[in-house]
Order: structure tokens, then sequence, then C-alpha cells
């Protein structure tokens, strides 16, 4: 994919000769940058529409990947720029928001590789002990643990949560720690799903 910007003078240039004028002292990387600007601020907006981190948080590391990419983009590699710099933003997002909510999120390759077990009898047994799980996780907890627990699940962030429960962010965070701690010390110590 080879994007054009008419009124620069490197306009008919491809992404990778612009990043081979680039290491040669040119100052061709504003134009990548400008080019996939578009790119990070949609993967940064589609992402914080998922809960876990703030949008410019990851808008900014969307940019810290794209600059990784053209830093480190190997022409002749099988891969062509475009599909190479939009794995380095999306990892690079998804690495910010892992280390903020500890949660992965899987890759559109990994949602392919899952069987799909959509049939009524599954979804009746799934939404059964989706229940149970929920209620066990859920009686490990605090009434404000448990509150701020489900609507990170929901996909909300810190400061939504802040906002509907009437805590302060770091509030939220210091549940959400105690939270996962107690879940974590209660699988281990298979309290977490016995039926006694």
């Amino acid at each position: 994919m080879s994007f054009r910007f008419e009124n620069d003078e490197k306009s008919s240039l491809t992404d990778e000769e612009l990043i081979e004028s680039y290491r040669n002292d040119d100052t061709t990387g504003y134009i990548l940058i400008k080019k996939y600007a578009g790119i990070v601020t949609a993967k940064a907006k589609y992402l914080s529409s998922r809960g876990g981190a703030d949008s410019d948080d990851l808008v900014q590391e969307g940019f810290l990947g794209l600059l990784n990419a053209i830093r480190t983009y190997r022409n002749g590699k099988g891969a062509s720029f475009s599909t190479y710099a939009t794995r380095c933003i999306e990892n690079k997002m998804k690495t910010a928001i892992r280390k903020h909510s500890r949660v992965d999120i899987p890759t559109a390759d990994e949602f392919d590789d899952e069987p799909d077990d959509n049939t009524p009898e599954t979804l009746f047994f799934d939404k059964e002990n989706s229940t149970e799980i929920e209620n066990a996780i859920m009686g490990q907890l605090s009434r404000m643990e448990s509150t701020i627990f489900r609507l990170f699940l929901r996909g909300e962030n810190y400061e939504e949560i802040s906002r509907k429960t009437g805590v302060s962010v770091k509030s939220v965070d210091n549940a959400l720690q105690r939270s996962r701690k107690k879940l974590k010390e209660a699988f281990v110590a298979g309290r977490l799903f016995n039926k006694t």
C-alpha cells in the first residue's frame, strides 16, 4: 500500500524509498509519520474503546511503534512497510495496555484459531457455568471490589470506573490490585471453584 501527497516534493516515493531517503540523512521521516498518523489514531481509538488505557496514551505508544518501524524496517524481508508498521504500532499499543491493566488482548489470528462452539446447547451451559463462576469469583471480594471488578471486566477504564463509583482513580487501581491478589490466592488455595 503506497500513499501519496501531492504537495510534497517527495510525493512520488514509495514507503520503502522514503525510508531509504530518511536513512541517508534526509528529513523525509515526517512524511511517513504524517502518512500513518490516521492509522495510529484509529487503532488507538479502537483499542481504548475496549477499555484498559486512555486513547491519548495509546496514540503516543502508537507513534513510538511507528518510529521504531521506520528505524528497523528491512526491505526485502517479505512484508511491506505498511504491514510491518501496522504490526509495530499494534504491538506497542497492546504492550502498553497489558502493562496498564494486565489484561491480554488476543490478536485476530488468535480469535481465528478458536473453534466456534455457538450451538444453543453450548450457549446455555456456558451461560449457566459463567453465572456460577461469576458468583464464585465475586464471593471472594468486598462489595466495592466486586463493583469495580465487574466494571473493569465490562471494559470500563479507570477514569470511567472512578466516575461511576465516586472513588478516586487511585482507589480504583488499589481495589483492582487487591481483587487480583485475592482471586489468585483463592484459586491457588482451591477455594474458588469448590462446591462445598
